[in-house]
């Protein structure tokens, strides 16, 4: 069975659009760089830095309720 943690970070990840999860992964998972994440997703560094922020801040108010 699933730790509760690993069931709480699935459902935290659910509550984001598959952009924001693929950013949020690459991040944090594979340690992407933002610059290797742009170009992975084929966007600008800054709009990659804004969608790991609004991910982060759905995480977070998910964490908080």
């Amino acid at each position: 069975a699933e730790s509760s943690a690993a069931v709480n970070l699935k459902n935290a990840l659910a509550v984001l659009t598959d952009i924001e999860r693929q950013v949020i992964y690459q991040k944090y998972f594979m340690e992407f760089t933002v610059r290797d994440i742009a170009k992975s997703v084929g966007k600008s560094k800054s709009t990659v830095q804004r969608i790991i922020d609004a991910a982060e801040q759905k995480m977070a108010n998910y964490f908080q309720n």
